[in-house]
């Protein structure tokens, strides 16, 4: 299989990915089977679902607690706009950093909006229109 095909192929998604730069507190049960919290960022996310990186380690198929923040607050405290559960789905290790994880997660349950910020609901209207971009264009592939 050619290089250029491989890539087609591994870039197919089921949904548009949007790059955002949202604080996320993440928690859930490390592999050793004790709690944590952590906080990162998001590294992009979609309407299916989200990934991160994540120091502690833990297995695929856990359920984590995600809580959503705006990435204009970083001096003050953490406030969550959103809460969501996250079914892990793969794990793989970042390249030139051994001790993080890229972890892929798709949306389990509703999202709980926490609080009312502006730029949450530019987030929002951003998500619904790649939603209708790919809807538009899911009608168009040719299988």
């Amino acid at each position: 299989m050619r290089a250029d095909r491989r890539k087609r192929i591994s870039d197919r998604r089921s949904s548009d990915r949007v790059r955002d730069d949202s604080i996320l507190l993440v928690s859930g049960y490390n592999t050793s089977g004790l709690p944590f919290s952590e906080i990162t960022k998001i590294n992009d996310v979609s309407h299916n679902g989200i990934s991160f990186q994540l120091r502690t380690p833990i297995e695929i198929d856990v359920i984590l607690d995600v809580s959503i923040c705006s990435a204009k607050h970083r001096e003050a405290p953490l406030s969550p706009m959103f809460q969501v559960r996250a079914h892990v789905l793969r794990i793989s290790k970042v390249k030139g950093n051994a001790e993080a994880s890229l972890i892929a997660a798709r949306f389990h349950g509703e999202f709980v909006k926490l609080s009312h910020d502006h730029e949450s609901d530019d987030i929002v209207q951003e998500l619904e229109k790649a939603i209708k971009r790919d809807e538009g264009k899911r009608d168009q592939i040719e299988f």
